[in-house]
C-alpha cells in the first residue's frame, strides 16, 4: 500500500487539476472569444453608423448649396449681366447678392461664364476673371471641366476637389446653367467650394479614441486614391498627395466603388483596422471611419491578466488541497468525490457537507474545494451579468436595424411616388391614371357622385413646335399643365399628362351640368395665357380641344368596377369630334 500511495497522490492531484481548471479555462477562453467577437461587431456597426451620419451631413450640405445655386441662377439681374456684361445696375445687384451669399456660406467665390466661355464676373477678383476657358491655357483647369460638363449636359454638376491655380488651394466647383426669360441658354454660374466645410465635418472626433480617424478620399487625375482633406494620423498625406492605397487594398477602395459596409482591413499605414465606409456620389468621394484593431482589443488585456491570475491562484489552491486529500481516502474522499462529480455536471451550488468530516486535514481540503466552487460560481454570475448586457446590446442593435428598415421603406415609397410624376409638367403620368381612377371611383360610389374625365389636346401643336422651337413648346405645355393644376380645387382632383400634348383631368363632381362648366373654364384659362401661336389656322394664340366623359354612380344598382378604359375611349371620341368640328 505504501508503494501505491505516491501514485494515488499523483493521480488525485492530476485529477483535481483537470476537474477544477479545465472548465474554467474553457469558460475563460470562450468568454474572451465571445467578448472579442461582440466587441468587434459593435465597433464595426458604431463606425459604420458614424460614417453614414457624416456622409448624410456632406450630402445635405451639397444639396443645400445646390438649392442656393438654383436661386442664384434664377436671379433676373444675372441674366441681364450675361446678355450685357457692361450693365452696371445688374453688376451691382449680382455683387450685392454674391457678397451676402459668400458671407453666409463661407465659400470662396462665385463666377459667371457666358456662352463663349469667358468669365465675365468673379466675386473674388482673382486671375480667372476675364479668362477664356476655351483657350489652351485653361483647357485642363477644374473650372473649364465644370463649364464643359454644364454646356454638354445642361444640368447642375459638381467637380472633384483639385488644386486650383488662381486660388492657390484645392477647390471643387458646383455649376448650373442660366436660362433667359424665353427659355434660351445664356451661360453658366459657378460656386467655388472651399474644402473647409469637409474638414469641419470630418474633424469631429466624438466617439473616436486615439487611433480613430475619418478619411475622405478621392481619385486624382491618375486614378489613384489620395486624401481629400488632412488626415489626423498623417498630416502630410493630403498636402503631398501621397497614394493612400499604395500597392494594397484599403477600405476606401471599397467605398470609392460605390459600396457601403463595415469590416476589418488594412489602412494606408499598413495597420490592421476596423472600419465603416460609405460613398458620396455628389463629390465622387469615399468616406471611411476607422480605428486601429489593436486599440479596440486593448480593453480585453486586463480581462486576460485577471483570468491568468485567477487560474494561477486556483492551481496553487488545488495543489495544496490535493496533498491533504491524499492522506484520507475513506469517508471524506467519498464525500469529496461525490461533490466534485456534481460540480463537474454543472451544479455549482453544491458544497461538501462538513458533518461528514472527522479530521482537520479533511476539513482543510473541503474548505478549499468549497472555496473553489464559490469562486467558479462567482465567475459564472459575472458571466451571466455580462451575457445579459450583451443581450441588451443585441436588442438595441435590433431596434436600430428596425428603425433603419422603416427609413428605407419610407424612401422607397417616396421614390415610387416620384415614378408616377411627369418630370417636365409636374402632372401625374398615364401610368398613374388607372390606379388613381380606381380609388377615386370608390369614393364617387360611396358619395353617390359623378366621375368626370376631361381629355385635352393642344390644337396644331406640331405647327407650334415647328415655328417656335421645342423649348418653347415644352414651356407652352408647362403653362397648359399649370391651368390643369389650377382646375384641381378639391383634394381628390387629379391632372395627368397622357402623352405628348395630350393631358387630362379626373375629378368627382356632384351635378352633370358641372362638367361643361369645368371644361369651358379650363379652355378659357388656357386662352387667357395668350400664348402666341402665329402658325395656328384657328387663332393667333394657343388653343385646346377637349373631350368630356362621365360615369354617374347614381345609376349603379350595385357596386361595380370602374371601366376606366371605356371612360377614356368616350372622352377620346368626343375629343376627336371636337377636333373635326373646329
Amino acid at each position: 500500500m505504501n508503494s501505491a500511495l505516491p501514485t494515488l497522490k499523483r493521480q488525485l492531484w492530476v485529477w483535481f487539476l483537470w476537474v477544477s481548471l479545465l472548465p474554467m479555462i474553457l469558460l475563460a477562453l470562450g468568454f474572451q472569444w465571445q467578448l472579442e467577437r461582440e466587441l468587434i461587431q459593435e465597433k464595426q456597426l458604431q463606425l459604420y453608423t458614424m460614417a453614414r451620419e457624416k456622409g448624410r451631413l456632406v450630402n445635405e450640405t451639397v444639396y443645400s448649396v445646390k438649392i442656393q445655386l438654383k436661386q442664384l441662377s434664377s436671379l433676373p439681374s444675372l441674366g441681364f449681366l450675361l446678355q450685357n456684361s457692361h450693365n452696371t445696375a445688374a453688376l451691382n445687384i449680382v455683387t450685392q447678392y454674391t457678397n451676402r451669399f459668400i458671407d453666409m456660406t463661407g465659400h470662396h467665390d462665385v463666377l459667371v461664364i457666358n456662352q463663349q466661355g469667358i468669365v465675365i464676373y468673379s466675386n473674388a477678383h482673382e486671375s480667372d476673371l476675364h479668362a477664356d476657358l476655351t483657350s489652351a491655357t485653361w483647357q485642363d483647369s477644374p473650372i473649364t471641366q465644370a463649364f464643359d460638363q454644364v454646356r454638354s449636359l445642361m444640368t447642375t454638376i459638381v467637380t472633384p476637389y483639385r488644386f486650383y491655380e488662381p486660388s492657390q488651394k484645392r477647390a471643387s466647383f458646383m455649376a448650373t446653367p442660366v436660362w433667359g426669360a424665353e427659355g434660351e441658354w445664356l451661360g453658366v454660374v459657378v460656386i467655388q467650394l472651399n474644402p473647409d466645410w469637409l474638414v469641419h465635418i470630418s474633424a469631429s472626433q466624438i466617439g473616436l479614441s486615439q487611433t480613430g480617424e475619418v478619411v475622405l478620399a478621392q481619385h486624382n487625375s491618375e486614378g489613384k486614391l489620395v486624401a481629400a482633406i488632412p488626415l489626423r494620423l498623417d498630416s502630410d498625406a493630403q498636402a503631398m498627395q501621397i497614394y493612400l492605397d499604395g500597392n494594397h487594398e484599403i477600405p476606401a477602395n471599397r467605398a470609392i466603388r460605390g459600396n457601403e459596409g463595415w469590416g476589418r482591413g488594412t489602412d494606408y499605414r499598413y495597420q490592421s483596422v476596423i472600419a465603416g465606409w460609405v460613398y458620396i456620389p455628389a463629390l465622387q468621394m469615399a468616406l471611411v471611419v476607422k480605428q486601429d484593431e489593436a486599440e479596440v482589443l486593448d480593453s480585453l488585456t486586463q480581462v486576460r491578466l485577471l483570468s491568468l491570475t485567477l487560474l494561477l491562484l486556483v492551481v496553487i489552491l488545488v495543489s495544496f488541497v490535493s496533498l491533504f486529500v491524499s492522506r484520507r481516502l475513506s469517508q471524506p474522499l467519498v464525500a469529496i468525490i461525490d461533490t466534485l462529480q456534481q460540480l463537474k455536471s454543472g451544479r455549482w451550488h453544491i458544497r461538501v457537507a462538513t458533518r461528514k468530516i472527522d479530521s482537520a486535514e479533511s476539513a482543510h481540503l473541503v474548505a478549499g474545494i468549497n472555496q473553489l466552487a464559490d469562486t467558479i460560481e462567482d465567475q459564472l454570475e459575472q458571466l451571466q451579468q455580462q451575457t445579459t448586457e450583451l443581450e441588451y446590446q443585441a436588442q438595441t442593435l435590433e431596434q436600430f436595424n428596425h428603425d433603419l428598415e422603416e427609413t428605407v421603406a419610407e424612401r422607397t415609397k417616396e421614390l415610387a411616388q416620384l415614378s408616377l410624376i411627369d418630370p417636365m409638367t409636374g402632372l401625374f403620368n398615364r401610368r398613374h391614371y388607372a390606379e388613381a381612377g380606381v380609388h377615386l371611383w370608390k369614393r364617387v360610389v360611396e358619395q353617390r357622385q359623378c366621375l368626370l374625365f376631361v381629355l385635352l389636346d393642344v390644337d396644331h401643336f406640331k405647327l407650334y413646335n415647328d415655328s417656335r422651337g421645342h423649348q418653347m413648346g415644352d414651356k407652352a405645355l408647362t403653362l397648359v399643365a399649370d391651368c390643369l393644376q389650377q382646375a384641381c380645387r378639391n383634394p381628390g382632383d387629379m391632372a395627368f399628362r397622357m402623352g405628348g400634348e395630350e393631358m387630362a383631368l379626373l375629378m368627382m363632381i356632384e351635378h352633370q351640368q358641372d362638367a361643361l362648366v369645368i371644361a369651358e373654364d379650363l379652355r378659357r384659362s388656357v386662352e387667357a395665357k395668350a400664348i402666341i401661336h402665329p402658325s395656328s389656322p384657328i387663332k393667333d394664340i394657343l388653343t385646346v380641344s377637349m373631350g368630356v366623359a362621365m360615369m354617374d354612380s347614381r345609376y349603379c344598382s350595385s357596386v361595380c368596377e370602374a371601366d376606366l378604359d371605356g371612360l377614356y375611349r368616350l372622352a377620346d371620341e368626343a375629343l376627336y369630334r371636337a377636333k373635326h368640328q373646329g
